[in-house]
């Protein structure tokens, strides 16, 4: 029997806000479509059925995978409490039929060639967990190998150094759930999956799979901008299913959504997704890869690798750089949102009380759902711009 894909899509996503402040954080689109149903439909050959853990804003992930056509497949227990990975999984063990699992984060998006991985290395019937190597080990947790077979994983080492990493995505036997059940709460009040990971690990021969294909944890919405780069560029296949007038200027690959147009006299430079029912008109500039959703509208603006969610609007003269306009959002005539510091050091972020380092020397704002920024704003590079509520 094929294993059960266990996928975990319970969390909050505190450091995507305000993008997952009304969307769970697993249900963040990528070319308008859910993270989790990339993960999902990925999945399904090579599974015998998918089992979906659900917590916050459950119903956003039940109501919208009930209705596919291959719901028979797929499975929903939920985690009614936050109480760390290990007790999310453990959800899952009254309904895994088969004699294995697979587990994998639901908020992670991947090249898809680590679906066809995993089917390859689960047909060989042996443990293994899939690795990631970086150059810092110090904000993950830690696999140490031997010969290829993980010894010991060590939770956000303090030595820096390179090597492979957990990105939670594994096969193991459904025995694996009885060391879950024996794992004491953390410090910090939660069953940890990589508590049980290491005692797995200490008792069976796991073979560490380095995966060097895209993988992308969507954590924060710097990260959520490269997916969607990643996905315009690497992903989608051009298709015009709306019209493109006569004198609009297209260089690179264009999705264009029923309904949708492209003005003449707009200039798309670069790998652009556009939704239905959009305008683009005379005299947009929309370079790098971007993402337009659903009924947007970009006017005489300029856009480069930006993510505009649905219904959002850009009037004449805006400028917007690594950005994400969210759901119902407006930026004005001559708004402009900066994306380089003045300092000219990497672009910082508060984001809910916590400062974080981008990494990055060019990283605009996240203006939140229904905000509308007036004629003439300047919004500093890495500001978020969310109501009070």
């Amino acid at each position: 029997m094929k294993p059960d894909y266990v996928v975990l899509a319970a969390g909050h996503g505190k450091r995507l806000w305000p993008l997952s402040e009304t969307t769970c954080k697993p249900m963040a689109r990528i070319l308008s479509k859910p993270v989790l149903e990339w993960t999902v439909e990925n999945a399904l050959p090579n599974a015998n059925k998918i089992i979906l853990v659900v917590g916050q804003l459950k119903e956003q992930v039940t109501d919208y995978f009930s209705s596919k056509p291959y719901a028979d497949r797929v499975v929903f227990v939920e985690q009614p409490r936050q109480m760390g990975t290990g007790h999310a999984l453990l959800q899952a063990e009254p309904v895994v039929e088969s004699g294995s699992l697979v587990m994998i984060n639901g908020d992670n998006f991947f090249h898809p060639s680590v679906f066809k991985l995993l089917a390859e290395e689960c047909i060989k019937k042996e443990w293994f967990a899939v690795t990631r190597n970086v150059a810092d080990r110090s904000p993950y947790g830690a696999y140490y190998l031997s010969k290829g077979f993980i010894e010991r994983v060590v939770e956000k080492p303090t030595d820096g150094t390179p090597g492979p990493i957990n990105i939670n995505l594994f096969h193991a036997p459904k025995s694996f759930f009885k060391l879950l059940e024996k794992i004491k709460p953390s410090p910090r009040g939660e069953i940890e999956v990589t508590d049980a990971l290491q005692y797995f690990f200490s008792e069976n021969r796991v073979r560490a799979i380095d995966f060097k294909g895209y993988w992308n944890d969507i954590g924060t919405y710097w990260n959520y901008l490269d997916a969607n780069t990643f996905a315009c560029s690497e992903l989608m296949q051009p298709k015009i299913a709306g019209t493109i007038e006569e004198g609009a200027q297209i260089g690179g690959k264009l999705w264009l959504g029923k309904g949708s147009i492209v003005k003449a006299g707009a200039l798309i430079q670069g790998n652009c997704f556009v939704g239905e029912n959009c305008i683009i008109g005379r005299g947009a500039e929309l370079r790098g890869d971007n993402v337009v959703e659903n009924n947007c509208t970009v006017g005489a603006a300029q856009l480069k690798s930006c993510v505009m969610l649905e219904g959002s609007k850009t009037e004449d003269g805006a400028v917007a750089t690594y950005s994400v306009l969210c759901e119902d959002s407006k930026i004005g005539r001559n708004a402009r949102l900066s994306c380089r510091s003045k300092d000219g050091q990497t672009v910082k972020v508060n984001v809910n009380g916590k400062h974080l380092d981008s990494r990055r020397s060019e990283l605009g704002s996240v203006i939140g759902r229904g905000i509308h920024l007036g004629e003439n704003t300047l919004v500093a590079p890495g500001a978020i711009i969310n109501s009070i509520e």
